[in-house]
């Protein structure tokens, strides 16, 4: 009876073989598994590693291109800076001009005198009292192409300098010059006067008096400060419509001129205050008359 009731229920005698051998089957199945896993993972970090060091090291290569690019322009705007600063720190030998007045174009004056020979003569009065230059050469002026200008109906470079274009308050320079010469129409000293500030108008009245050495060489420098008073003293008092900003074809209120040269305040709501100076002749001033200029005209010797 007991053989047979074992063979009947080989269940109860065997089981705890049985569980044995599956725990067994289990270990020898987990660990494959487990060394595969471990496998992945170290591959999967080694790959990660690869891809860090590579990007670390090789890195975007447009952006490489683009900051290898920004360095060098970098390095050649302070290069060309420090020429620049150099040259303005050099002496500026006396050039004095006798600008006469031509006809170019239709309908357009100029002065017979280039850009750059009115840099050289500024830069030289300005040297003679301050050991440095202001003004830089012509081409580093920003530049604008106009179809006209206020004095000509023609294709015009405006070339404007500033100190510092970042400040708005500074004084600045304007020069007028046809496209297809170098010859001058038209000057004028621009002050903003939003903000004003006295140290920058007395900047302005600085850049004023330098304009007319240029012009009048002869003439005492506080005669010429004198003149540069009394326009923009007419300025203020005389402040124009927004309507009849410095454009072209503006016309001036008041206009004072010696041997070919005029010089005159214009100022209107919104606008800057602007110093002008510009070629005349019998003619023009004549024109200018006819539309309520009133027209003065300065003394031969020493105003």
């Amino acid at each position: 009876m007991k053989n047979e009731e074992q063979t009947k229920n080989p269940d109860v005698s065997e089981a705890p073989e049985e569980d044995a051998r599956g725990e067994r089957r289990a270990r020898r199945l987990i660990k494959p598994v487990l060394l595969g896993t471990g496998a992945a993972l170290l591959l999967l970090m080694i790959a990660a590693a690869v891809l860090f060091l590579g990007a670390l090291f090789a890195g975007d290569g447009e952006g490489d291109v683009k900051s290898i690019r920004q360095a060098e322009e970098e390095t050649t705007a302070d290069a060309e800076a420090e020429s620049l600063a150099a040259l303005l720190h050099a002496p500026a030998a006396q050039k004095i001009l006798s600008p006469e007045v031509a006809a170019h174009r239709e309908n357009e004056l100029v002065f017979s005198v280039s850009m750059a020979d009115f840099i050289d003569s500024f830069n030289g009065f300005y040297w003679k009292d301050r050991a440095v230059r202001l003004l830089p050469p012509q081409q580093n002026w920003g530049a604008v192409l106009n179809h006209t200008s206020i004095q000509s109906d023609h294709d015009t470079v405006c070339y404007l300098f500033s100190r510092d274009e970042r400040v708005h308050s500074l004084p600045s320079l304007t020069v007028y010059v046809p496209a297809d010469a170098e010859l001058i129409q038209e000057i004028t000293v621009d002050f903003d006067d939003h903000g004003y500030d006295q140290g920058m108008f007395e900047e302005y009245e600085d850049m004023c008096f330098y304009v007319l050495r240029v012009f009048f060489p002869d003439v005492p420098e506080e005669t010429l400060r004198g003149l540069i008073r009394t326009l923009n003293d007419y300025a203020y008092d005389h402040v124009l419509p927004n309507e009849e900003g410095y454009t072209h074809g503006a016309v001036p209120q008041i206009l004072y001129y010696r041997n070919g040269v005029a010089v005159y305040p214009y100022f209107a709501i919104g606008q800057c205050v602007h110093f002008c100076v510009i070629p005349v002749t019998d003619a023009s001033i004549a024109a200018f008359q006819s539309q309520g200029t009133q027209a003065e005209a300065l003394p031969e010797n020493g105003f």
